[in-house]
């Protein structure tokens, strides 16, 4: 049995982060364009695989837990 040694660094991109489930998988880029038009510009979306996106904003306070 080997083992792999890695060092556990923290990224504070990662603290505004979130990752989040969808109920089915749309076509992102007309979410994309629903965050835009509804004035959320600033907040990334990304496509993660099956059914499961990313979400972050570098400014503070805009999405998270209220």
């Amino acid at each position: 049995m080997s083992r792999l040694r890695v060092q556990v660094e923290s990224s504070l991109w990662q603290d505004k982060c979130y990752v989040g489930r969808l109920l089915e998988v749309p076509n992102m880029q007309l979410v994309k364009e629903s965050f835009v038009l509804g004035g959320f510009g600033v907040v990334r979306l990304r496509y993660l695989g099956g059914k499961f996106g990313l979400m972050s904003c570098d400014e503070d306070g805009l999405i998270g837990n209220s």
